[in-house]
Parts: C-alpha cells; structure tokens; sequence
C-alpha cells in the first residue's frame, strides 16, 4: 500500500509542476504584452510625447515643425494634428543620447595647458 502511495503523490506532484509551469508561462506572455504596448505606443501625440520623453511640448514641436522628427499631419494645414510614431521617437531620443565629455589624458592637459596659457 505505501509504494502506490507513493507513486500516486509523485504523479501529482508531476502534475502539479506541469500546471504551474504553464501557468508561469502564461503569466510572462501577458506581462510581456502589455510592457510592450505600454512602453512604445503605435502613435502618439506631440504633448503625449513631451511626457514620455520628459521635454516640453514647445520643444518637441520644433523638432516636429523643423523635420528633425517625423511626424504624420491628420489634420490639414491650416489645422494640423501630429501624430509620431513611437519608434521614431524612440530613434529620436537615441539620437539625442550624449556622453559625458571626454577629458584629455594627463599628458595632453599638461600640452594643451603650456599652449593656451603660457607663463
């Protein structure tokens, strides 16, 4: 009797992992969707994008009015609405990405230093 016992827990403890992993599997997929949808809406509108991007309207305007970020007109030209899609303003926003600026070595400070201000 304690031998079949035995064989039928571990089968529902088979079961049980079986269930839980696909459980686990369907619970990703849904996060993951919904991330995906969130982070990079299809489009989105110039004042939706100074919020996700944390600049003012005023100046994403600009680089919509200047070109410097594509943007369709669904309106007319007298009345424009812009509508810019998420992936470019996520290119955008990479092209914008800027380091800090680079020091010169040690070295060259000393002979950058000995020609702009002599002794």
């Amino acid at each position: 009797m304690l031998p079949e016992l035995l064989v039928a827990q571990e089968a529902a403890q088979q079961e049980i992992r079986a269930f839980l992993d696909r459980l686990e599997t369907a619970i990703i997929e849904r996060i993951e969707k919904a991330l995906s949808r969130r982070l990079v809406p299809e489009y989105v509108s110039i004042s939706q994008a100074a919020k996700t991007t944390a600049l003012s309207y005023s100046h994403v305007r600009r680089a919509v009015l200047s070109g410097e970020l594509p943007a369709s007109n669904i309106g007319s030209t007298r009345h424009p609405v812009y509508r810019i899609a998420g992936s470019d303003l996520a290119e955008w926003m990479e092209k914008k990405k800027g380091g800090s600026l680079k020091v010169p070595p040690k070295s060259e400070l000393k002979e950058l230093r000995d020609r702009y201000f002599p002794d």
